[in-house]
């Protein structure tokens, strides 16, 4: 309770993601981070820009960056989260893509 956690995620597409594309990572709920730029880290962190947008409604929205990220080859990146005061269930997380076409829309993956 009210500890620190570093949380590990490995990311691999079947597609190639370019450079502005979104990865979301949501229902990590209950934590006390607040909403901010959340820095990552390990190996795959400078695909996205060595940070994230963390909202305290438990979503990180990391965007890719230049250099795009290639289809069927995996990136591991390392977020702190600062658990809830009191104890909770355990969060059902959920993972999403945007691939960005280049226009002014992304295509949902």
């Amino acid at each position: 309770v009210s500890a620190s956690n570093t949380i590990t995620v490995t990311i691999s597409g079947a597609v190639d993601f370019p450079a502005l594309s979104t990865i979301t990572l949501s229902g990590l709920a209950g934590t006390q981070t607040a909403t901010a730029a959340l820095a990552v880290g390990g190996a795959g962190s400078s695909s996205f820009g060595d940070a994230g947008a963390w909202t305290d409604t438990g979503t990180l929205v990391l965007t890719v960056a230049s250099g795009g990220l290639s289809a069927d080859t995996s990136y591991t990146v390392s977020f702190t989260l600062r658990n809830n005061a009191a104890d909770h269930a355990a969060a059902a997380v959920s993972v999403s893509g945007s691939v960005d076409s280049g226009g002014d829309f992304g295509s949902p993956i």
